[in-house]
């Protein structure tokens, strides 16, 4: 197989993963059937498509997402393999995502379960996981644990050229041990696949900024009146930490509990691009949602914060600031509006609740009213950078809530 040819099969791998069918199964009268995932069912992708196509998207969400959050706890913070297994293919069975999928190939990749393992990565890129890359280096992992150092070196290549870029981890990895055995045949493919990539580096932070959507000014970002889309539709992987500093914080504390998702992409010029995401608690923001036939409402104030950030055409951070929402209960909420003129107006509010939340807590107590109490403009400069313009403090103004 000629490297032109590869790199071609390649391209076209990249293109079917991005493609979700649209097709509904059909009976013989020509309906629509309800289709039902079983366990036995969960690497079958035909029928994960159809039944992603037929069923209604936001029906089984909450308890997916939930389920998902366990089995995260089990593998990474308890080390309980079967309980992580067994949540994740709970939740693949409500929902299948491609975040799930690629979580539950990690298990299977560290419980030496490889077949499992390579059949999770498919369906993780089949459904769009991103990075595209960080699925093709597991996958070479994968193979060099069964000692196959021929499709290894392959999707090492592979890995190089969709941008993967962590070259120290490939020499370092004991999960490609055995490919690096074959001396000759890993030198060749690492230097395919280095001579392939174009500008890893380049690559990479554009699939990172590639989800933010362009979106209009002006823009509110208002936590406690916006429905705020927590799904792996919107969430960024962890695989991604370079460009999020919180990230790197969450990961090394073990901790499971932070989600970041792409909100919007407001600013692009020669010298930077200025992002938005949020980072959502996940355990103190569930949504109601029905499970079976009950409806099962967890109502709780939300706990999210939004943040710019600003990036250099080569994705090197210039600025952040947190913008809007809240980190804590007892924290003012933030409440940002980006001007036409790009103009971040961001205003303060202490929060006064149905009851008092020392007494009851904060869930299933209301918002009452939002009192005023801080006003602050900020612009980015022609370099990206983040600059207060003129911060001013205003006379309480007392509203009710949703207003």
């Amino acid at each position: 197989m000629t490297y032109t040819f590869r790199f071609t099969v390649f391209a076209a791998l990249i293109a079917v993963a991005a493609c979700q069918t649209q097709n509904k199964v059909m009976d013989k009268k020509g309906t629509a059937e309800v289709i039902v995932l079983s366990a036995d069912d969960i690497f079958a992708g035909d029928k994960v498509q159809a039944f992603l196509s037929n069923e209604p998207q936001a029906k089984n969400t909450g308890v997916a997402r939930e389920l998902f959050l366990k089995g995260l706890d089990a593998y990474k913070n308890k080390k309980d393999y079967n309980g992580a297994i067994n949540s994740f293919t709970e939740s693949i069975l409500k929902q299948p995502s491609n975040m799930t999928y690629y979580e539950l190939g990690n298990v299977y990749l560290d419980t030496k379960d490889y077949d499992k393992a390579l059949k999770s990565y498919t369906m993780a890129e089949k459904l769009g996981y991103e990075p595209f890359s960080k699925i093709l280096y597991n996958i070479a992992c994968v193979h060099s644990l069964m000692q196959d150092y021929e499709l290894s070196g392959q999707y090492l290549e592979y890995a190089l050229q969709a941008g993967y870029t962590n070259i120290d981890n490939i020499a370092k990895d004991p999960d490609l041990a055995y490919l690096r055995s074959y001396e000759y045949q890993y030198k060749m493919h690492l230097n395919r696949g280095l001579n392939g990539m174009s500008d890893a580096e380049n690559l990479f932070w554009l699939q990172f900024r590639k989800p933010f959507a362009k979106t209009k000014l002006p823009l509110t970002l208002d936590l406690d009146k916006m429905s705020i889309q927590f799904t792996d539709d919107f969430r960024i992987s962890y695989d991604f930490e370079k460009f999020i500093s919180e990230m790197r914080d969450e990961k090394f504390s073990r901790e499971v509990s932070k989600g970041f998702y792409h909100v919007a992409q407001i600013v692009e010029t020669k010298k930077y691009t200025a992002l938005i995401y949020v980072v959502n608690d996940e355990f103190s923001s569930p949504d109601g949602y029905e499970e079976e036939e009950e409806k099962v409402t967890v109502p709780a104030p939300k706990l999210a914060s939004y943040r710019l950030v600003t990036f250099t055409p080569q994705g090197k951070l210039i600025d952040k600031k947190q913008i809007a929402g809240r980190e804590l209960y007892t924290d003012l909420l933030k409440v940002a509006t980006i001007s036409k003129d790009k103009i971040i107006t961001i205003k303060s509010y202490e929060l006064t609740h149905a009851e008092d939340p020392e007494d009851v807590g904060y869930v299933n107590n209301p918002v009452k009213s939002r009192e005023l109490i801080e006003t602050e403009e900020y612009n980015i400069n022609a370099d990206g950078f983040i600059l207060p313009m003129a911060a001013s403090v205003e006379m309480p103004v007392t509203a009710a809530a949703g207003e």
